[in-house]
């Protein structure tokens, strides 16, 4: 487990770090309805639920695979992200 700094998109070059870092995990998805900015439309509610910590954007966007998958959707839009569970450390940290 890192326990680094969350990103941080006060600064136009964190908000084009973290959009990039999306773009990264974008290229990875592999559902058949996916689509460039499945991802990075959604930037500010990523951020939003996970805090900006990287072990909670990683398991947010595996959680939010695995739904896409189990419900047919097959693809990570709004309702399939408002849908995941986000883990601990992100709940923590959004409540705290």
């Amino acid at each position: 487990m890192h326990d680094g700094p969350p990103f941080n998109i006060k600064t136009d070059g964190g908000m084009r770090a973290w959009v990039a870092m999306l773009q990264v995990f974008e290229g990875r998805i592999k559902l058949a309805d996916a689509q460039p900015g499945c991802l990075t439309e959604q930037a500010q509610e990523i951020l939003r639920r996970t805090q900006g910590y990287m072990v909670s954007v990683t398991n947010l966007i595996d959680r939010a695979c695995s739904l896409a998958i189990s419900t047919g959707a097959e693809t990570i839009d709004s309702r399939i992200l408002a849908s995941v569970v986000v883990d601990n450390a992100a709940e923590d940290a959004s409540t705290g």
